[in-house]
């Protein structure tokens, strides 16, 4: 370079911090023959996306299956799992109660999904074997074999 030119600078990038994180999350009916098929995906899959917009978190991916509700979303970092998976057990199984009374009629308890849930760090579906496992621990913690 010549007088009054300088050499470019190299600037260093810094790992940005992000606010937010992602989540794979997995809830099953309560009981084990509600299944999550025909009419109820297409409800289902409509009421995650309205939740996950009203409380301001990303609904990443979704995955429904007979046995299991499945999902990846990103939350902001002063979103808990507790609170996040509460809210969404909550919303969810008011439409589902309401919107398809046959789950209602057998599920006296208010609470579609079984108790407990599945949430881990992430943005990839949980394997069939991870699946597995959560629902044998589950349908083993209430008494059903």
């Amino acid at each position: 370079t010549g007088p009054g030119r300088s050499e470019p600078v190299e600037l260093e990038s810094f790992p940005q911090f992000r606010d937010e994180l992602s989540f794979s999350c997995l809830l099953i009916p309560r009981f084990s023959d509600h299944y999550l098929t025909g009419d109820i995906i297409e409800g289902l899959s409509d009421w995650m996306k309205e939740i996950c917009i009203s409380y301001g978190w990303r609904l990443d991916d979704i995955m429904i299956r007979p046995g299991y509700l499945q999902w990846i979303m990103t939350v902001p970092l002063t979103a808990s799992p507790a609170q996040f998976m509460r809210l969404t057990r909550q919303q969810t199984s008011q439409k589902i109660l309401e919107d398809y009374p046959r789950y209602k009629r057998q599920n006296l308890s208010g609470d579609f999904w079984a108790p407990g849930f599945f949430v881990a760090p992430g943005n990839q579906f949980q394997s069939v074997e991870n699946i597995s496992n959560f629902i044998l621990q589950t349908r083993r913690y209430q008494g059903i074999s």
